[in-house]
This record gives C-alpha cells, structure tokens and sequence, in this order.
C-alpha cells in the first residue's frame, strides 16, 4: 500500500513538473511593403530609413481624467513601446518591413488565425530619415492603400501581407 501511494505521487509530481511553463506561443511574421516619395515633387525617396511602431497613443487615447501632460504621457508610452521595425528604401521609394510578433497561440494549423493580425488597421508611428532632412513622425492606420502626408515625405502603404508562422528556436 505504501508502495502504490509513493509511486501515485511521483507520477502526480512528475506530470505537475512537466507541466509548468507550457503555454504555446508561436511566432508570425507580416511583410509590410510602404512608398516613401517626397511631399513637394512626388517624386520617390530613395535609401530612406524608414521604421514602424506600435501607436500606443493613438491605439488607447487618454481619459479626460488623467491628469499626466502630454510629455509625461509620451516618456510613459516610450519607457513600454514596442520595438520598431525598420527598412530602407529603394529606387522606386518602396520598402518591405518584416514585422514579427510572439504571443500565446493554442491553434494547431499552418496558417494563423485573424486574430494574429497585429498589423493590418492598428495605429503605427512611421518614421522617415532622408539625408540631410530632419527625421519625420507620422502615424496612420495600417490599411493597404492608406497615406499620410507630413512636411517633406508622403508614406503610402503599398500591401500588408497575411501573417505566417515563421519558426524560432522558442517553437
């Protein structure tokens, strides 16, 4: 009897064990591919620096209630953001930017489900570095054939690929 209790416990502990630290994620990636011309010619802007953000501003506005400047509210927002993925572009003005994200995912199919579109109508900060011309922030919605004009560069979102799994050395 002590025998058979000893080894129902080993085996509830070694499952317990087993178990600890198993939720699923998984990786997917979205190709985003923007233009970048410059606001007074339309022509393109070629070996521009170009990166992507998360807007958390834009995505979760403030309430009237709180009391935090608009300052405080953007070092609150910069010590949490999202890292930026970045590009450069080509001579026709366009770059590709590969997004990738991580999060919990119990599907078992090749193809993520919609809701592991991170990009695709999410508010991003887009900045444009072009030579001698000052670093440009614009945010916009990422949907595909959205613009947004700033003060010297226009940035149009050409196509917003379907995410994908990629794998990880964590998958």
């Amino acid at each position: 009897m002590l025998l058979r209790r000893s080894s129902w416990g080993l085996f509830w502990l070694a499952c317990s064990l087993s178990m600890v630290g198993c939720d699923p994620v998984r990786t997917t990636s979205q190709l985003v591919r923007l233009q970048v011309l410059d606001s007074a010619s339309g022509q393109p802007v070629v070996d521009a620096q170009v990166s992507l953000a998360f807007d958390e501003a834009a995505a979760r506005p403030l309430s009237k209630e709180t009391e935090l400047t608009p300052q405080e509210w953007k070092k609150r927002i910069e010590a949490y953001q999202r890292p930026g993925f970045r590009g450069v572009t080509n001579k026709q003005g366009q770059a590709d930017i590969d997004t990738k994200f991580t999060s919990l995912d119990r599907t078992s199919g090749s193809k993520p489900p919609t809701g592991k579109d991170f990009v695709t109508g999410h508010p991003y900060l887009i900045k444009v570095k072009a030579g001698e011309v000052p670093e440009e922030e614009m945010s916009l919605v990422m949907k595909a054939g959205a613009a947004v004009k700033g003060k010297s560069f226009t940035v149009t979102v050409i196509d917003i690929q379907q995410p994908r799994y990629v794998e990880t050395k964590n998958n």
